[in-house]
C-alpha cells in the first residue's frame, strides 16, 4: 500500500542516498513519498520511503523530482535497478 498515486514516468538517476525522476504531476518540497523502483522489464522492486528535496517543470511535459530516501539503497540495489 502507498502513499497516494503513482505519478512516476522514468528514472533519470538512482544512488544509494536518492533518486531523480520525471513524474507526471508536482510535488512539493518536503513531501514524503514512497518509492518503488526497479528494472523496466521485471526482476525485484525496492521500496523506500523518501522524501522530496526539489521539484521543477521538466521538458515537454511533466516535472523533475529529486528525492532522498528514509534508508540508503546499497549499492547492490542500486546496480539492480541499473538505472
Amino acid at each position: 500500500s502507498g502513499l497516494g498515486p503513482n505519478l512516476g514516468v522514468e528514472v533519470v538517476d538512482v544512488s544509494e542516498d536518492g533518486l531523480c525522476a520525471h513524474v507526471r504531476e508536482s510535488v512539493n518540497p518536503g513531501d514524503e513519498v514512497e518509492v518503488a523502483v526497479g528494472r523496466p522489464l521485471g526482476g525485484k522492486l525496492h521500496k523506500r520511503h523518501a522524501r522530496v528535496r526539489w521539484c521543477r517543470a521538466a521538458w515537454g511535459a511533466g516535472f523533475l523530482v529529486e528525492v532522498v530516501f528514509a534508508r540508503r539503497l546499497s549499492l547492490v540495489e542500486v546496480s539492480e535497478i541499473g538505472a
